[in-house]
């Protein structure tokens, strides 16, 4: 009991620091027998162990030192009252004036603010400023950036500006800043509007522009005159606005190409129509249907400039399902086997199979050769016949 009433008392100055006046200990009615006293009345036989005895002489030994320490309360001729605490004096001061450290102050921040006052811990003289106004060397001065501004403040001499969405401080004011759909950020700088663009895309003019030098460049960026410039690695250089690769001899061009001076002095292959690339080995009109020879399976073939899908050898066209197949697939020719002939077919057909597909059976022929063995007989037994016949006419004509 005794040591928890001890540390409320030792916790006065925290609970005064944070206006709790209620408990503020006034000078004239500070009463060292009072306190003894109620220290003896709550009485050190509630102490059961010696250790706890030790702990409340020592926590009591300084307390009569300490309270004759702090038992005057001055805070200077330009207070209205003083009040006193555990470790300084709390004072209300005249105007023009704040408590610093336990003293009142001169604290004057000009005719434009609200109120003075000194940093509890540092001591330092804050302002409280009306609108439109910031503190600058401990005095209340203009600080506006204009209607589009959310706020103003100065670091040291230097006036900082916080403008809304699509404004940027422009020389102590807010302005509109904008670089285009493809920006990220818009500020404004010594030499004028500065722009940071996505990916893809450079600052040309003040808006963020698609800037492209093609996969070989190391980066694109726009001149201050608006014009395009590429970064290329070695062997490469800046042709009709991407990074071309250079040439030496014709042999570096392919397609009947030839390589000519072109942009800086450099030599560049000069390609013919729909051809590109950097040795111009890209056709044009092959890289426009590449797409759907591949989802066939075909190959793009150039032919009197022209560009068709061609399928790989064995293969033709299906015009049900517009793909590549193969023209002897399993079971093209039932009971035989498929050759391919150019882009047809042809079945060899088994033994006893006919047909386009080999799917028909072969009737076997009747057996005829006792019928034409009997029709002979016959014939040559009515020969006989009819020559025995006139032989006997005969005969009998000579009798």
């Amino acid at each position: 009991m005794a040591i928890f009433c001890l540390i409320l008392i030792l916790c006065s100055e925290f609970i005064i620091q944070n206006g709790l006046n209620a408990n503020v200990i006034q000078t004239n009615k500070l009463n060292f027998e009072e306190l003894e006293e109620e220290l003896n009345n709550i009485g050190l036989e509630e102490l059961q162990t010696k250790q706890e005895k030790e702990v409340m002489n020592e926590a009591t030994a300084d307390f009569p030192t300490l309270m004759s320490t702090i038992s005057e309360c001055d805070c200077g001729r330009y207070s209205k009252d003083c009040t006193l605490g555990w470790y300084r004096n709390y004072c209300n001061c005249l105007n023009g004036y704040a408590d610093r450290n336990g003293t009142c102050t001169k604290c004057d921040c000009g005719k434009y603010s609200k109120g003075c006052k000194f940093n509890s811990t540092t001591y330092k003289k804050e302002c409280i400023c009306k609108e439109d106004y910031y503190e600058k060397f401990g005095t209340c001065a203009e600080c506006d950036c204009g209607r589009y501004s959310r706020g103003c403040k100065f670091d040291l001499t230097i006036k900082k500006c916080e403008c809304r969405d699509g404004y940027s401080p422009d020389r102590g004011t807010c302005k509109e800043c904008d670089c285009g759909s493809h920006s990220k950020s818009c500020k404004f700088g010594w030499i004028g509007k500065i722009c940071e663009c996505e990916k893809g895309y450079q600052n040309k003019n003040g808006t963020c522009t698609e800037c492209d030098c093609g996969e070989n460049s190391f980066r694109c960026s726009f001149l201050l005159n608006g014009t395009k410039w590429c970064s290329c690695p070695p062997s490469y250089a800046q042709n009709n606005g991407t990074c071309s690769a250079i040439c030496m001899v014709p042999t570096d061009c392919s397609n009947g190409t030839v390589c000519t001076k072109g942009e800086g002095g450099k030599h560049f292959c000069e390609c013919p129509p729909n051809f590109k690339g950097e040795m111009c080995e890209i056709s044009v009109l092959c890289e426009e249907i590449e797409r759907m020879c591949r989802a066939m399976d075909a190959v793009c073939v150039l032919k009197n400039s022209q560009a068709y899908c061609q399928c790989p050898p064995g293969k033709k066209v299906d015009l049900q399902s517009g793909l590549c197949t193969d023209i002897c697939y399993p079971g093209k020719c039932v009971h035989g086997t498929c050759e391919v002939v150019e882009l047809d077919y042809s079945c060899k057909c088994d033994e006893g199979y006919t047909g386009l597909h080999c799917d028909k059976v072969i009737k076997p022929k009747p057996n005829n050769s006792v019928l034409w063995t009997v029709a002979l007989l016959s014939v040559n037994t009515l020969i006989c016949v009819m020559l025995f016949a006139i032989f006997c006419l005969l005969c009998c004509r000579r009798k």
